[in-house]
Parts: structure tokens; C-alpha cells; sequence
């Protein structure tokens, strides 16, 4: 949940996704997180930073 107004910046973190049968999993993971990175960044949420 984003708080509007607030201002603070936003650090995005998350844990890895094991591989899986297609091995491909993980590659599918990293692009939906950082589809949300963008998001939130375009929403003018401040990031600081994506691990």
C-alpha cells in the first residue's frame, strides 16, 4: 500500500523465485518485478532502490 502524499521514498525488495521445470521461471520473475519498480515510478513513487 502507498500512502499518497507522503513522499517518502520506496525501497523494493523481494526474494528470488526458484528455477522450475522450464527453467525459465526465475527470468520471469526478475521482469515482473521490475515491471513494478516501473510502475511505481511512474506513478511518481520515489525509488531508491530494487534488490
Amino acid at each position: 500500500m502507498v500512502l499518497s502524499g507522503v513522499g517518502l521514498p520506496m525501497m523494493h525488495t523481494e526474494t528470488n523465485l526458484r528455477e522450475g521445470p522450464r527453467t525459465d521461471e526465475a527470468v520471469f520473475w526478475l521482469w515482473k518485478q521490475w515491471t513494478n519498480v516501473l510502475r511505481l515510478h511512474n506513478d511518481d513513487v520515489p525509488i531508491v532502490g530494487f534488490t
